[in-house]
């Protein structure tokens, strides 16, 4: 590839701080400054009462302009893209299948492009595999992609318009000109797309002379075109995408066979299609990505949706799920030795908020999850205006137990834990709340998940669904979306919650701000105001959503006090990280209970495991078979098992262990 300058490898200890990347409207970039704020990530639950600062880790700074390396001018040794190669034309299969699967092809399984790739397909839950050249040179074969008229793959996504290799100085191409003949021959006779995550902009991929941009000190906003709102069909069309950190080439379309679906002020196609007179399609990006960077995020899903023809495996879904813990209990409050413990009018201005929210149809589905302590409401405390007004207001929200007294489960007994879900859940009977359940807990301070004999007491409660904490060794998702069940009590199923750095003490902008100076002075170099400081944390939250992932986030009751009578600091947080997201994105955003969470979640973590292949006949039938049982995503696939997501039908397929289903496909 030429000129193919790009951003630095960064070590995966940095991964948190440059998701905050992805929703940032401005900053400032510097070697003094850093491009996206710290996710501080405070380690569990403090509880009720307590003073404590919570632990923090802070991540390296992100990526800034004095990080790039310096900019790799082309050299003549270079080999020309593959796209320039001569192709021998391949007559269609005639009535061919393909599996439901992708070919990701790389130079080797470092590259950064690679990484974006992954990221997108694997929160999906979407098959692939990689073919990373340089580990089997010259091996990419007709025998490897098909055998007669079944073909391996439905789309090939290659991470580079060229793979190829800095080889002692003389840069050389990770395919021989047999493999690209293998490689293009088969995606004419199945009629298989290709995608080209960055490409130097040739003529063979339909561009004309192009011109390079780095984008690292200043951003480049381009827009859809109407092909690209069809293709990006989950993005806001009226926004604009901005292309930041990545090294980019700006080039016009050659002529009317290639579709600009991005474009920037110019007229320069950042993204776009060109259909080759022999019949073979190319969606190209002219700009670098990693999987932090926000275009990625954005615009990865519909290049997935492009290269499938809109029929995949897996699924992809937005999800706020805020989590409000010590509910009935007062706090302590940082800088003072008052407790707060939220009152009626707190409760009902929450609740009419949340009411505005859901008039929207992007965030219809948005319900808070208010975990709750049951002995904060069993006449401990009087008077209390809170418990019949919780009643009252019981079906706005979901609920779930946070034990009956906070009780911290590390060192409890078996009889001790059952007792702090059972006395939980026969006071929410009495409170009638609605779609309670002892099925759900988050345990005080995170607690109790090593120790035996509280795991079992949880158990013999009901609970079959616990949260973790994601800042916590071994307590992060071990694969996107999926959960971890109890090494001691296999049958719970723990949910990686993310923490926050809405602190569990504070209540108003001045109690945050105060805290988050005191922690973050330093690393920042100066003091940031309430305003400065929802910016930087809604980051983080939008980042989340972009990503699609499943996992809850944490806050704590009195971050719910309405402070000036309307506000509270949670819902400003939410309404920014909020309006950052629908700026970028059409796809709706779900609120689960935490039932239907953790059964979503064993539902994916059932679904990886078990194995499952599709093989498609276009415009025919799709047919799933899998080795264990599961409930199998299928995007595009519109059936009686199907609901649609924004827009977009997607079935839920269940198949039981060595069971083969087939279903017509509409036309």
């Amino acid at each position: 590839m030429k000129n193919r300058p790009r951003f630095k490898r960064v070590p995966a200890a940095l991964m948190a701080a440059l998701a905050l990347v992805g929703c940032a409207t401005s900053a400032v970039v510097g070697p003094t400054a850093p491009v996206a704020p710290p996710p501080g990530r405070p380690n569990g639950d403090p509880g009720p009462h307590s003073d404590a600062v919570p632990a923090l880790i802070l991540p390296a700074m992100p990526i800034t302009a004095a990080d790039q390396p310096a900019r790799r001018t082309i050299q003549a040794s270079e080999p020309a893209s593959g796209a320039a190669k001569a192709f021998t034309p391949v007559a269609p299969v005639a009535d061919p299948a393909v599996d439901a699967r992708i070919l990701i092809v790389a130079t080797s399984r470092d590259e950064v492009e690679l990484g974006a790739i992954t990221q997108a397909l694997d929160a999906m839950g979407t098959p692939y595999d990689i073919w990373a050249a340089r580990e089997r040179p010259g091996q990419l074969t007709s025998a490897q992609l098909a055998t007669g008229t079944h073909g391996r793959y439905q789309g090939v996504i290659l991470t580079t318009g060229n793979p190829a290799y800095d080889n002692g100085g003389t840069w050389t191409s990770a395919l021989t000109d047999a493999e690209w003949q293998a490689l293009w021959g088969y995606e004419a006779a199945f009629k298989v797309r290709q995608a080209t995550w960055y490409t130097w902009p040739t003529p063979e991929y339909g561009f004309g002379p192009s011109t390079p941009r780095d984008t690292t000190t200043a951003g480049l906003d381009a827009k859809l075109t109407p092909a690209g709102a069809k293709v990006f069909a989950n993005l806001n069309p009226q926004a604009p995408i901005t292309i930041r950190y990545a090294y980019t080439y700006l080039a016009k379309p050659a002529d009317a066979s290639t579709t600009p679906l991005l474009t920037d002020a110019d007229g320069n196609a950042l993204v776009a299609v060109h259909q080759s007179t022999d019949g073979r399609e190319n969606l190209a990006m002219t700009f670098d990505s990693n999987q932090w960077m926000l275009h990625a995020q954005l615009l990865a899903y519909g290049v997935v949706g492009w290269v499938t023809r809109g029929l995949f495996l897996g699924e992809r879904k937005t999800y706020a799920g805020a989590q409000v813990d010590d509910f009935f209990y007062p706090t302590t409050i940082f800088g003072s030795e008052a407790d707060y413990r939220m009152d009626a009018n707190d409760l009902l201005a929450t609740a009419a908020w949340q009411r505005a929210k859901r008039t929207d149809a992007l965030t219809a589905g948005l319900k808070l999850n208010l975990a709750f302590n049951g002995e904060g409401a069993n006449g401990s405390i009087s008077p209390d205006p809170l418990t019949p007004t919780a009643r009252l207001l019981g079906g706005e929200f979901n609920w779930i137990s946070h034990t009956f007294t906070h009780l911290d489960l590390d060192t409890a007994t078996e009889a001790q834990a059952k007792a702090e879900v059972t006395r939980n859940t026969t006071l929410a009977k009495q409170l009638k709340l609605p779609g309670y359940g002892p099925e759900t807990l988050v345990t005080g301070g995170v607690s109790g998940l090593n120790n035996a004999a509280a795991m079992r007491g949880l158990y013999a409660g009901g609970v079959r669904f616990v949260v973790s904490d994601t800042s916590r060794p071994g307590e992060d998702n071990p694969s996107p979306n999926n959960g971890i069940y109890n090494a001691l009590q296999p049958a719970i199923l723990e949910i990686p919650r993310r923490p926050t750095n809405l602190f569990y003490n504070v209540s108003t902008p001045q109690e945050w701000t105060a805290e988050y100076n005191q922690l973050y002075r330093t690393y920042w170099g100066h003091d940031v105001d309430y305003a400065a400081l929802l910016e930087i944390e809604s980051d983080t939250l939008c980042t989340y959503m972009l990503r699609g992932e499943m996992d809850p986030w944490m806050f704590h009751q009195a971050n719910l006090r309405a402070y000036d009578g309307r506000h509270s600091l949670l819902s400003d947080l939410l309404d920014k990280a909020i309006a950052k997201y629908a700026a970028r994105m059409a796809m709706p955003v779900l609120s689960p209970s935490m039932l239907e969470l953790g059964k979503a979640m064993a539902g994916r973590m059932a679904y990886d495991r078990a194995g499952v292949t599709a093989t498609i006949v276009p415009g025919k039938s799709i047919t799933l078979t899998a080795k264990a049982a599961a409930l199998v995503p299928v995007t595009g696939l519109d059936g009686s098992s199907s609901t649609a997501y924004a827009g977009v039908p997607v079935a839920h397929v269940s198949l039981a262990a060595g069971q083969t289903l087939t279903f017509p496909l509409k036309k």
